[in-house]
C-alpha cells in the first residue's frame, strides 16, 4: 500500500511538472511569434502603442486600411480586428491596453451577431485565455465561466487548439497578417442579389454581450474619444438590430457612424463576399471613414479649447 502511494504521489509530481513545462514552452511561442494571428493577438494585448486603434470581427479586420486613416488623420493607427471576436473579447483587450496607455481614439466596429445576439459566449475567450495571467482577462473569465478557473490550474490548458497556429507563427517569417493588422480580401462576389440578400430577422438580445457593451462605454467614454460603427453589408435593408445600441450612443453622446445599409452596400464590384468588401471597396470606404474620424477629431479638440 505503501509503495502504491509513493508511485501516486511520483505521478502527479511527473504530471504537475510536465504541465509546468508545457505552459511554458506555451507562453514562450505566444510571446516570441514572428507572424500570423499569434503575433497579431500578443501585439495589441502587450506592445501596441498606437494613436487610434480599431476593435471588431473579421469585418473590421477587412473593411479598415490603417494608412489610409493615418494619413487623413495625422495619428498612427492599428486595425484590431480578429476573425469572429466581439464584444466580451474587445472588453477584455481593451482593459489590458488601459493598463499600459490609453489610445487617442477608440474605434469599435460592431456586428450584431458577436456584440448583440444571443449565442455561445464561450468561443470569445478563445484568445483572452492566452493572457489569463493578466488580473482583468481573470475577471472577465470567471464572470462568465467561473469553472474555467479552476481549469487554468493547468498551465497546459489554455493553449489547447492554438498549438499548431503559434508553431506555425513562430517559423513563418512572412507575416499573414499584414503591417498595422489590416487584413484585405481580394476577388469579385460571384453572384447578384437583386433582393436584400436576407431579411433582417429581429435578433433575441444576450444580457451577457449588452452588459459588457454597456461596461466599454462606461470605462472608456470619459477617458478618450469612442467612436461605434456600423460598417456596410452587402444590400443590407436597414440596420433595426442596432437599435439598442444606438439608443446606448445617444445617451451617452458617443458618436455612430451607421453605414450598414449606406450606398457602398449595392455596389457588387466592392464586394468579396456579402459579408466583406474586397480591396478596393475597403480602400473606398476608409477613405470615407478616414474624414469622418478627422472631423471627430477635429471637433473634439475644439470643444477641450472652448472648456479649458
Amino acid at each position: 500500500m505503501k509503495r502504491i502511494i509513493i508511485r501516486l504521489i511520483i505521478f502527479i509530481l511527473l504530471c504537475f511538472l510536465l504541465d509546468r513545462a508545457i505552459g511554458t514552452i506555451g507562453a514562450y511561442f505566444y510571446s516570441h511569434a514572428r507572424s500570423g494571428y499569434t503575433r497579431h493577438n500578443y501585439y495589441i494585448g502587450h506592445l501596441m502603442q498606437e494613436e487610434i486603434i480599431i476593435l471588431g470581427s473579421s469585418r473590421a479586420a477587412r473593411h479598415y486600411n490603417p494608412t489610409i486613416i493615418s494619413d487623413s488623420t495625422g495619428s498612427s493607427c492599428y486595425n484590431c480586428g480578429i476573425d469572429g471576436m466581439g464584444i466580451i473579447h474587445d472588453f477584455g483587450k481593451l482593459q489590458m491596453i488601459k493598463a499600459r496607455y490609453m489610445p487617442k481614439m477608440i474605434v469599435m466596429d460592431i456586428t450584431a451577431s458577436f456584440t448583440l445576439e444571443q449565442n455561445d459566449n464561450s468561443k470569445y475567450i478563445t484568445y483572452l485565455k492566452l493572457d489569463y495571467t493578466q488580473q482583468p482577462i481573470k475577471q472577465i473569465i470567471s464572470d462568465l465561466f467561473p469553472t474555467e478557473r479552476w481549469k487554468m490550474f493547468c498551465q497546459s490548458y489554455k493553449f489547447n487548439s492554438q498549438w499548431l497556429k503559434m508553431v506555425n507563427d513562430n517559423i513563418a517569417s512572412t507575416p499573414p497578417i499584414p503591417i498595422n493588422g489590416y487584413d484585405p480580401m481580394y476577388g469579385v462576389l460571384p453572384y447578384n442579389i437583386v433582393a436584400p440578400y436576407i431579411p433582417e430577422k429581429k435578433i433575441i438580445i444576450d444580457s451577457v454581450k449588452l452588459k459588457y457593451l454597456q461596461q466599454t462605454i462606461e470605462t472608456f467614454h470619459t477617458l478618450t474619444q469612442l467612436v461605434f460603427i456600423i460598417s456596410p453589408q452587402y444590400k443590407a435593408p436597414n440596420s433595426e438590430n442596432y437599435s439598442i445600441l444606438k439608443r446606448l450612443c445617444a445617451e451617452y453622446d458617443i458618436p455612430l457612424l451607421d453605414f450598414y445599409a449606406a450606398p457602398i452596400s449595392q455596389e457588387k464590384e466592392l464586394w468579396a463576399d456579402v459579408s466583406h468588401m474586397n480591396k478596393n471597396g475597403a480602400e473606398k470606404y476608409s477613405a470615407i471613414i478616414a474624414g469622418k474620424l478627422k472631423q471627430i477629431i477635429s471637433d473634439s479638440e475644439k470643444h477641450s479649447r472652448i472648456h479649458q
